[in-house]
């Protein structure tokens, strides 16, 4: 027998996933990376991220500090800037629980090639968001503006030799 060959009707989102890290809060107040198999495109990553932690992670104390609820309006990668629109589920939130999602979307997504910054608007306006400290910033944000929410694979510095 003639077997005709295989084809695929399948969208080209269907393709074989590779891991990608997303960031989920885990029981330390730190971001810890979570494997996931989609596409590295924002609109993949972000669908995974907004889905929260699946049994197996909540198994292992993972949540996510996301608002129920909330939704991608918009995305657009522009010269290393993923200009983000979302939902007003965002505004939901706020104090630490606030700086913990953005922090969580901004890891996540600069984990994407070709992603250096994000600027995040809410229902296309322009927000400013707190960083680590707790200052509000309009400018895109990058993981620096989040310093020690994740744990880092690099041993501790070394002392600084004194000078005798």
């Amino acid at each position: 027998s003639c077997a005709a060959p295989a084809t695929s009707n399948a969208p080209e989102d269907q393709r074989v996933n590779l891991p990608f890290r997303l960031r989920f809060p885990h029981v330390a107040p730190t971001l810890q990376p979570v494997a996931r198999n989609v596409r590295e495109t924002p609109s993949s990553v972000l669908a995974s991220l907004l889905a929260g932690a699946n049994s197996d992670e909540r198994a292992k104390q993972f949540r996510t500090a996301l608002p129920n609820g909330l939704t991608v309006l918009g995305n657009r990668l522009v010269a290393g800037t993923l200009h983000l629109d979302v939902g007003r589920a965002i505004l939901d939130i706020s104090g630490t629980d606030l700086i913990d999602a953005i922090a969580q979307i901004v890891y996540t997504v600069s984990e994407i090639d070709g992603v250096r910054d994000v600027s995040i608007s809410v229902d296309g306006a322009p927000q400013r968001w707190p960083t680590a400290d707790g200052s509000l910033q309009s400018a895109p944000l990058s993981v620096y503006d989040f310093p020690g929410l994740v744990t880092s694979a690099q041993p501790e510095y070394p002392a600084v030799p004194s000078q005798n």
